[in-house]
């Protein structure tokens, strides 16, 4: 394997261990930068005298530590004028004056709008925060840069609440969101014409003068393809696309952007071909790249791949054939150095992984087979182009998703070819709609394009059976996935013995993993409690079998709470009735419900749910419990009243919508 050969990609490596370290390891500023200075100095001195071993091993130290310098000092929190500093968090309301800068998606009740703290209590202020506005008071679209004045409390994040669910604190944290508002009243007190307002401002001149002819669907996937806004597709239509495997053709990236590329090279091509001309064409690509970057709202994807294409811009203009895993070493890179957080996105990991296996395997997947028909050759390339980047993808899909679409292969041969079709479509009628209402049948071609696109991949999806969901895969798991990969495609026509013992170990370390966690996960016994909105949830574990009880068993509130939970333990969930009485580990559980009926029998935990009306003094004394808890389906003033009572009398109180899940493992 070549990529190990490039200083590049070992220096990137090398700063994204940096990155990783930092985010567990916390170290101090001034550590690092004494660190950074001390390694500086001996990278220096063995320069001079020319000890080329030694330099290379400290570069590598040298760079870890960039990383994570780079990391500690882009964080907005460590500077004064962060509105974390100003404000009382979850406690005092502020005066604020926000930004709108982004439109996220709608929900039931809210809104929601990343914007810029500018003003707290009149003191200027920087960072980000999550507005959630009431839809049903406002029910028009905020524009992006508008000016809000409010007068909110502004609220911490919430950490997990269960067991296994996604931490959609960390994902907001990893973008600098650090607090959210929720507002129903606010003064609207100006307009800041930015940069971000006027992108806003062409995106919706778009969609609305190419909305004639396009079905309404169909419009919303033409603005996630073309102009990488996602916040109107149809939920039927994202799950289509996720379950036949099609997902990142939703996502404006390499993809997508290779496409504007090879249309920009077209655009471009009546340009005179000599020196003066090519650099003004190099110029245009590149404005026209990050134009569009800008346009699609500047996310890691779109980011990562139009830094690449415009270094292979740059390297094609230079005349240089510059190896490609030179270009996305240096792209990762520039956009690590500029923004370290975007290592811990998702879809840059995916992306990353995608390209330089696609890099790397494709090549060897060429050698397999050879058709000099130019049809069979397309298609072939499709597949090994698919394969290749699902087999880097894999892993990082199991870990975070825990499922698997099968149908891959078949549905990128289907889709791939459409989509070229439709994004020279989608171009052209955006170019057009820039200036003026698009012709008819030009919206009308778009439109069918991608409802055709639309139905060949709902089609794919239906096959359910071909979707394995509910995967178990662990981090560690992850480690040895991509070791096991990578010693594989080292694998070539010189067998050695240090890479069949690689392979070995990898394949004996997964097998012992899997069993020893099965072993594990018989064992196990649990009782929890979920945090969970109007519904209670509870679950019984023995073993891998998982017994829930709930108020509601249909509520979609199970599979955000349970689902993720029974995935990480490797359980069958299993629904029971409703009961009041529970034993675990010979702890005696009662659970009074809204009926406020309960047996005259001692109990160690207490349970309280659906807002029962009781004298909680009263049951206190009758069924002297070591623990109380209140679920989420309890109203917030009747929680406050019991831990004040439970505060008196000395019991502790576990309010799940404050602490998060309870679970019994040995008794409470």
């Amino acid at each position: 394997m070549q990529l190990f050969r490039f200083p590049v990609f070992r220096l990137v490596i090398c700063f994204a261990i940096g990155i990783a370290s930092q985010r567990f390891l916390e170290l101090k500023l001034s550590l690092l930068v004494w660190t950074l200075a001390i390694l500086t100095f001996v990278w220096l001195t063995l320069w001079k005298f020319d000890f080329k071993t030694m330099r290379s091993l400290v570069s590598l130290f040298l760079f870890i530590n960039l990383g994570a310098f780079c990391l500690v000092s882009q964080d907005e929190t460590n500077r004064d004028s962060h509105f974390t500093h100003h404000i009382l968090l979850g406690e005092k309301a502020s005066g604020l004056q926000l930004e709108v800068r982004e439109k996220l998606k709608k929900g039931a009740k809210f809104q929601k709008y990343v914007c810029s703290v500018r003003q707290a209590d009149a003191n200027s202020v920087t960072g980000k925060i999550l507005l959630y506005v009431d839809s049903r008071k406002h029910e028009a679209e905020i524009p992006i840069g508008q000016l809000l004045e409010l007068y909110a409390i502004a609220y911490p994040l919430k950490p997990v609440m269960n067991p296994g669910q996604f931490d959609y604190s960390a994902y907001l944290r990893n973008k600098g969101i650090y607090a959210q508002i929720y507002a129903s009243d606010f003064r609207e007190s100006g307009l800041e014409k930015n940069i971000w307002h006027f992108s806003d401002k062409i995106r919706k001149r778009i969609i609305a003068n190419a909305s004639n002819g396009f079905g309404k669907k169909e419009l919303a996937v033409f603005a996630a393809l073309v102009l990488g806004q996602q916040q109107d597709i149809d939920q039927k239509i994202v799950e289509d696309y996720q379950f036949s495997g099609a997902v990142h053709i939703l996502s404006v990236s390499g993809l997508h952007v290779g496409f504007l590329m090879l249309f920009l090279e077209f655009l471009f091509g009546f340009l005179p071909n000599s020196k003066r001309w090519n650099f003004t064409k190099l110029v245009l690509v590149v404005i026209a790249l990050w134009g569009f970057a800008l346009l699609a709202g500047l996310s890691p994807s779109v980011v990562r791949s139009v830094t690449m294409f415009s270094l292979v811009a740059i390297g094609m203009h230079l005349g240089r054939n510059s190896n490609i895993y030179n270009t996305l070493a240096v792209s990762a890179l520039l956009i690590l150095v500029f923004r370290p957080t975007f290592l811990f996105d998702v879809g840059f990991q995916l992306s990353y992984a995608a390209l330089f296996f696609i890099v790397w395997l494709k090549p060897l997947f060429d050698k397999i087979a050879h058709f000099d028909n130019r049809i069979a050759r397309y298609f072939w390339n499709i597949l090994t182009v698919s394969f290749a980047a699902q087999i880097g993808t894999l892993p990082l899909t199991l870990y975070y998703f825990h499922q698997f679409p099968a149908l891959f292969f078949i549905t990128n041969l289907i889709a791939l070819p459409v989509l070229g079709i439709v994004m020279i479509l989608g171009m052209l009628t955006s170019i057009w709609a820039c200036f003026g209402s698009v012709p008819y049948f030009l919206s009308w071609v778009t439109s069918e394009s991608i409802y055709w696109m639309d139905f060949a991949i709902a089609k794919v999806a239906d096959q359910e059976i071909f979707v394995l969901r509910n995967l178990w895969f662990t981090f560690t798991m992850l480690v040895l996935s991509y070791i096991l990969v990578v010693a594989i495609g080292l694998t070539d026509k010189k067998i050695k013995f240090g890479k069949l013992a690689v392979i070995g170990s990898c394949v004996l370390a997964l097998q012992l993993y899997f069993l020893f966690g099965q072993m594990k996960n018989q064992k196990a016994k649990e009782w929890l409690v979920f945090q969970a909105n109007r519904n209670t949830i509870i679950a019984n574990r023995f073993g891998r079998e998982v017994e829930i009880f709930s108020t509601d068993a249909k509520s979609k509130s199970i599979q955000l709470s349970a689902n993720p939970y029974a995935i990480d333990n490797r359980g069958d969930l299993r629904f029971s009735s409703w009961r009041n009485l529970h034993t675990f580990d010979k702890v005696k559980i009662q659970v009074i419900d809204s009926s406020g009926f309960s047996a005259n029998v001692q109990s160690d935990v207490l349970l309280l749910v659906g807002s029962p009306k009781i004298n909680l003094e009263r049951k206190l004394l009758e069924l002297s419990p070591k623990v109380v808890i209140a679920d989420g389906s309890n109203y917030k003033y009747a929680v406050k009243n019991w831990a004040a009572t439970c505060r008196k009398r000395k019991i502790p109180f576990h309010a799940t919508a404050e602490k998060g899940f309870f679970v019994l493992k040995n008794g409470p």
